[in-house]
């Protein structure tokens, strides 16, 4: 009978010889990594697959996942939320559009996807969100 803790030792300890041995990035790489996320951050209304934006900078996927991993500290996908965040959360503050204007200026087919994803990532609903920065 295997052992499961056994197992979870060897497991661990081969992913962390992967990740050791996956080398840093070159200048040229990161130079690829921050172009891609500008192009996320000028398209966030499109869902950029990894191979056409790693084909977009001239990285393979897998240096194009690793380099927003190393830089960033979070996936592609991860990035592209964050951002589309951020810039909702701009757009409530800064201008007076309508909830369902700005859900589908940063990328989200519906208002109710970006009320979830805002409370997820703030902790209360966009419009609550403004309210309380107008009485602030």
């Amino acid at each position: 009978m295997f052992n499961t803790s056994t197992f979870t030792v060897i497991v661990s300890e081969n992913l962390a010889e992967q990740v050791a041995a996956e080398p840093s990035l070159t200048d040229r790489e990161r130079a690829a990594i921050l172009k891609a996320s500008a192009i996320i951050h000028a398209n966030l209304a499109c869902n950029a697959s990894i191979p056409t934006l790693a084909s977009a900078v001239g990285l393979s996927q897998r240096r194009l996942v690793f380099g927003f991993k190393q830089i960033f500290d979070t996936t592609v996908y991860g990035h592209l939320r964050e951002c589309r965040m951020e810039a909702a959360r701009r757009m409530l503050e800064e201008t007076d559009m309508p909830l369902k204007q700005i859900a589908y200026l940063v990328g989200y087919g519906h208002a109710n996807n970006l009320i979830a994803a805002f409370r997820s990532r703030y902790g209360v609903p966009p419009r609550r969100h403004a309210r309380q920065l107008a009485c602030a």
